[in-house]
């Protein structure tokens, strides 16, 4: 961390003392004078136009006795407390004949990260939201809403897995509406998501149907030609084969009809017609 900062050792009475505050684990410099509790910072002072440490400067700070840089010491290590002590302090860095340089630091417990189970949203459904801190842990208690103009605000409360049920709204267009998720003690988070009109995604999906017909029509009408000729040709055929069958069973029928005109009357003489004792005509 000392082999990263550069200040310079000397200084003159013309030149103010800078105060520098770097994340202790990333050694990024903080941002927005914003600080999580409990995390670990380092402070460290500088000259306004020269390079290296400046040495024998007074940092003070609410919670700790007065820090004197030094060689051995040019910067401190701090441990920020806990929200519910402080949710603001000020660091002041002061050495004879220079002017001094001072910070007021706001502390929060983290920052939310709002996270949906997709990325878009069919109106007047039901989706789920997961809330967050910066270190990934689920936030339980955070309040989540939806709001925006000529929107229905929907809001709802992370229950211990850090889970909420929002009310996707209804919308006129496709649109994407903000959700902010807010708890105390934390910076607030928020993200968007798509909510897509279902009357509008119906009609367009009716067009794209249509217009799909619109272009396989020629292809169906060739199809559809194509099975009439078929079953044009198999009705035509079992139409003659009816007919012919029934020219047949007409021939034949006239023709048994006409056999049966030349055949002969036969007839059977007295003679040979049986009596009731079996006997004929002639044995009497």
């Amino acid at each position: 961390m000392a082999s990263t900062i550069l200040f310079c050792i000397n200084g003159t009475a013309e030149e103010s003392i800078i105060l520098y505050i770097l994340d202790s684990t990333s050694g990024i410099p903080l941002q927005e004078n914003i600080v999580w509790e409990n995390e670990k910072y380092d402070i460290a002072i500088g000259y306004e136009n020269q390079t290296g440490f400046a040495y024998n400067v007074t940092i003070q700070i609410p919670w700790d006795p007065p820090y004197l840089t030094s060689p051995e010491l040019p910067y401190i290590t701090i441990t920020i407390p806990d929200y519910i002590e402080y949710q603001q302090f000020l660091i002041t860095a002061t050495k004879p004949g220079y002017q001094s340089d001072e910070q007021t630091i706001e502390i929060y417990k983290g920052e939310l990260q709002i996270t949906t189970d997709q990325k878009s949203q069919d109106e007047n459904t039901i989706f789920t939201v997961i809330v967050r801190d910066h270190k990934n842990s689920r936030i339980y208690g955070a309040e989540v809403y939806i709001d925006g103009e000529e929107i229905t605000t929907s809001t709802a409360t992370t229950n211990i897995n850090g889970v909420a049920n929002l009310y996707a709204p209804s919308v006129n267009q496709d649109s994407a509406i903000s959700i902010t998720a807010i708890k105390q003690g934390y910076l607030p988070g928020q993200t968007t998501l798509n909510i897509i009109n279902t009357d509008a995604s119906t009609t367009n999906s009716l067009t794209v149907i249509i217009a799909s017909l619109l272009n396989i029509a020629p292809y169906l009408l060739a199809i559809l030609a194509v099975i009439g000729a078929i079953l044009f040709v198999r009705y035509r055929n079992r139409s003659h084969r009816t007919y012919d069958l029934e020219s047949k069973k007409s021939y034949k029928s006239s023709k048994t009809k006409k056999t049966d005109e030349l055949k002969p009357e036969v007839k059977i003489s007295k003679s040979h017609q049986k009596l009731p004792t079996g006997k004929t005509n002639h044995e009497f």
